[in-house]
């Protein structure tokens, strides 16, 4: 007799047990061009399964903005379908590895009768080998010599130009002066006249 009460006890309390973890997860349909809020469906959610219950099969065909409500949570607009009767739908819920709900989607499934929750868990995606990497910044210095290496064989017979500014550039500056003896005379010759 006391293992049986145990074991009715054990049951009973496992049930209270998931009926405190249980959620529920209210669908709602709403019509953007109306401002509508129309019940789709209620689902309970308990331990990373889901039960769909009270469908809403009255609710007129048509483009619905499928939001979600769960307790401290709201998934507003979490697909913008075209819905129509009889349900042939998919709700996808993708959980973490706790089992909390991290996305929703609706999608049409001709092979689903009425409202099939499809439940995924996210895998951690590859992680890469972290290598730290060194920035190197060239500076003019460090190009400059970069680039006398290459010419190094031929800047050996390269003598340093030590001529005074006048005697480098001399063809310039007797342009500048022939340019302003023609200005002058050009002005005097305008002045005269």
């Amino acid at each position: 007799m006391i293992p049986r009460a145990s074991a009715w006890l054990l049951l009973l309390f496992s049930r209270a047990l998931a009926v405190l973890f249980e959620q529920q997860l209210l669908l709602y349909a709403e019509d953007l061009a109306l401002r509508d809020r129309r019940p789709l469906a209620a689902l309970w959610h308990t331990e990373g399964e889901f039960e769909v219950s009270d469908m809403n099969d009255a609710l007129p065909p048509g483009e619905y903005c499928v939001g979600a409500a769960l307790p401290g949570k709201n998934y507003s607009c979490f697909s913008y379908i075209d819905l129509a009767s009889p349900w042939h739908y998919d709700l996808v819920v993708d959980t973490d590895a706790r089992g909390n709900i991290i996305k929703l989607s609706l999608r049409p499934n001709p092979a689903t009768e009425g409202l099939r929750p499809v439940v995924r868990q996210a895998t951690p995606g590859p992680h890469a080998a972290i290598t730290k990497l060194r920035k190197r910044t060239k500076t003019y210095e460090d190009r400059k010599a970069g680039a006398k290496s290459a010419t190094a064989a031929f800047e050996e017979d390269i003598e340093p130009d030590n001529r005074s500014f006048l005697m480098k550039n001399w063809k310039l500056v007797l342009i500048g002066i022939v340019v302003y003896v023609l200005m002058g005379s050009a002005a005097k010759k305008e002045g005269a006249e």
